[in-house]
């Protein structure tokens, strides 16, 4: 619960990005507004988590130009799953 009394949901973040530092610092700054981040650092490994279904992700942030899978594919396989 908040200090007002609402309870408060816990959103889980996924985010998928090969550049550590902006993994890092964007982890770090998701993290200090609240949320639960999971950082990747490739689309492979952003599908290999989710189909664990360990973890909901309420939402992911996918980097567009990636060496493995580009972002748009990553998202399309997120979305199959």
């Amino acid at each position: 619960l908040s200090s007002t009394g609402v309870q408060r949901v816990q959103h889980n973040i996924l985010l998928v990005d090969d550049d550590a530092a902006f993994r890092g610092s964007m982890s770090a700054f998701l993290e200090d507004e609240g949320f639960f981040v999971r950082a990747v650092s490739s689309g492979d490994e952003g599908i290999a988590l989710i189909r664990q279904k360990v973890i909901p992700f309420s939402l992911a942030l996918v980097d567009y130009h990636m060496p493995d899978i580009q972002g748009p594919e990553t998202i399309r396989r997120l979305k199959e799953l």
